[in-house]
């Protein structure tokens, strides 16, 4: 009678024990393999890869898809290339379309725009010319992009794994622990002081593509300028405007929304306007005061103006009339030359009578009788 009980206890043990022996004999087969005979992982994951530190580079801007652009929406454009020393870029050439041309204007704009924006160049270079100006819209070179701090301190990682393990490492020896393994060698890495000697300083490149356009436009007939420049373009036509005041007979500047530009070594409007000797225009747009989208607020340029006594230099504000694009573009131009014609143009011819009076004066006295 007990013989098939103590069967039945006897099979269910080893039903339930059969897991057990299973989980003692896998266990050991996972600990206890040897170490030659381990994956080896270290030649599968590749080593870390080191940070060149190097100048940034920007794009430059297509020139190929603007000269395009320009053609489309104003066939009678001319794209002239315009080199100094190793810069190469474009000009964009309206003629004048009057009997008899008033001059040239030589066009920068700002930052983050081209040479053909339809904010500010593309009208202003478009309506003045039916004025009777030959406009030249520049492009400008792309500004470089400032390089990053070089890191001087520890790692704060690497500082607190080595306080909480007890170590009592150097500065020097955590620095270290934060260079990678695999160093690219020295002679790999691109010599910095080298590369940017060979490019001249932004301000410089710019005035050398400037000074181009001013002799593409004397080349072209053009006998007096202006110089008209919007955001942080105005600061670049302000420097030109100041290196050739006395080169240039006839020479003018008109500065819409002037702002610093994001490079080091540009100039400063605070030192440009004293130094001006020539009929200038101040456009902007917003309040007097403002400081928030101007190199500096109108209301101080027109202090500069006057504390230099600068008696050719007037401010106006213009405000946006018209909620219609075309309609604003076209108040715009309007403004813009008659402030020319004005305050610029009418300066010039008063200039130019009185040297012909004077010539012509100096002539008759040389050809009294007597002498």
């Amino acid at each position: 009678m007990n013989r098939p009980i103590i069967r039945l206890c006897f099979f269910l043990s080893l039903i339930f024990s059969a897991p057990l022996v299973a989980a003692e004999e896998s266990t050991p087969s996972t600990t206890e393999t040897p170490a030659e005979e381990a994956p080896d992982t270290s030649a599968a994951t590749p080593p870390p890869i080191p940070t060149v530190v190097g100048p940034r580079t920007e794009p430059s801007p297509d020139l190929s898809r603007l000269q395009e652009l320009v053609k489309n929406n104003s066939p009678e454009t001319e794209v002239i290339w315009l080199e100094s020393s190793d810069d190469r870029t474009i000009g964009l050439f309206y003629p004048q379309s009057q009997p008899e041309a008033l001059g040239g204007i030589i066009l920068f704009p700002s930052e983050g725009t081209h040479a053909d924006w339809p904010d500010y160049a593309r009208p202003l270079r478009l309506q003045l010319s039916d004025q009777g100006w030959n406009t030249l819209s520049l492009q400008l070179p792309t500004p470089p992009t400032l390089l990053p701090p070089k890191r001087t301190l520890p790692v704060l990682q690497l500082v607190k794994q080595s306080g909480s393990n007890g170590e009592e490492g150097s500065t020097e020896e955590v620095t270290k622990a934060a260079v990678p393994d695999a160093a690219i060698p020295a002679s790999s890495l691109p010599d910095t002081t080298t590369d940017t000697a060979l490019i001249r300083p932004y301000p410089e490149r710019i005035q050398g593509l400037a000074n181009t356009a001013l002799n593409t436009l004397i080349q072209r007939g053009a006998e007096r300028i202006v110089a008209i420049g919007v955001g942080s373009g105005a600061v670049w036509a302000s420097q030109f405007v100041k290196d050739n005041q006395e080169a240039v007979n006839s020479l003018g500047l008109v500065i819409i929304n002037p702002a610093t530009p994001s490079v080091d070594g540009a100039p400063v409007l605070a030192e440009l306007i004293p130094a001006l000797m020539v009929p200038v225009v101040d456009i902007y747009q917003g309040e007097p005061s403002s400081t928030t989208l101007f190199e500096a607020p109108p209301k101080q340029r027109l202090r500069w103006a006057r504390r230099n006594q600068l008696t050719h230099y007037m401010q106006r504000r213009l405000s946006n009339r018209y909620q219609d694009w075309e309609k604003q573009e076209r108040w715009l131009g309007q403004q813009v030359d008659g402030l020319i014609r004005r305050h610029i143009l009418a300066p010039m011819q008063s200039v130019e009578i009185a040297k012909e009076i004077e010539e012509a004066d100096n002539a008759k006295s040389e050809t009294a009788p007597g002498r």
